[in-house]
């Protein structure tokens, strides 16, 4: 009889300390609140996979066909001399959302050295480079054109917006910690716009705006701002070390990578 009691009063202090620790109703609805608070709008590359107007350079390419100015001559990487190869031109108008950090940009264009390994964190000139104009007036073709490479692909871009775009849990600081600590993490992971974002991201490895993606912990940039995700592909023939991926942050002084492992 003794011995039931104490597993009735063991169960009932249980239960209490449950009670006492579980988030409370207004700590859950401050944490969706602040979730929908941060969604942001996002744009996705699509590779390719319609006819391509080879000779327009003046919009966003993968793998060639760039712009740059008369004065400007294909990227070479600082660390390795080797002349750099054009990946991403991504012309910021033909996105379905603005994003802020391209407010004065026109065209952007990402160079890397193909055969850079083992940087984890890069700033520009170092394994890839990016250049932005802010007009396209007076560009002219910079680098190999429509499928003049012989291993690397050429393709047209198609661009796909994605509506409310959260941060990953640990980038996520708007929640209050009991909720954090709870075991209850569905109002997090079936948030709509998680699952769309993983479907997209199966056959699209460029996301411009929304947030930096990190498989691993996130890599803050002293004075950066994230503005564009870049994936291992292999339609795209491109990939960072271990199947990765690298988020690009603009800085006051230029651009910063940092590559992230799966």
């Amino acid at each position: 009889m003794f011995n039931r009691i104490q597993k009735i009063l063991r169960r009932k202090k249980i239960a209490q300390i449950k009670d006492v620790c579980a988030p409370t109703e207004d700590e859950w609805k401050l944490a969706k609140n602040n979730l929908k608070k941060a969604e942001r709008n996002a744009n996705f590359a699509e590779l390719g996979g319609f006819k391509p107007n080879k000779k327009n350079r003046a919009t966003s390419w993968w793998g060639g066909n760039f712009l740059g100015f008369d004065s400007e001559a294909v990227p070479i990487c600082k660390i390795s001399g080797r002349k750099m190869h054009p990946v991403l031109q991504l012309r910021v108008d033909e996105l379905p959302y603005k994003v802020k950090a391209l407010k004065d940009v026109a065209l952007l264009t990402l160079w890397f050295d193909l055969k850079a390994e083992g940087f984890f964190e890069a700033k520009n000139g170092c394994g890839f480079e990016i250049r932005t104009y802010c007009s396209l007036e007076g560009l002219i073709p910079l680098g190999p054109g429509y499928r003049e490479h012989e291993t690397f692909p050429t393709f047209p871009i198609r661009w796909h917006g994605l509506e409310g775009d959260i941060p990953d849990w640990e980038s996520f600081d708007g929640a209050p910690t009991m909720v954090m600590r709870s075991a209850d993490s569905e109002w997090f992971d079936n948030h709509p716009s998680r699952k769309e974002r993983a479907i997209l991201q199966q056959t699209m490895p460029v996301k411009v705006g929304g947030y930096a993606q990190w498989w691993q912990s996130p890599k803050n940039v002293e004075n950066g701002t994230y503005v564009f995700f870049v994936d291992t592909t292999m339609r795209g023939k491109f990939g960072f070390p271990g199947g990765g991926n690298g988020n690009f942050f603009r800085t006051n002084d230029g651009w910063e990578l940092r590559v992230d492992f799966t």
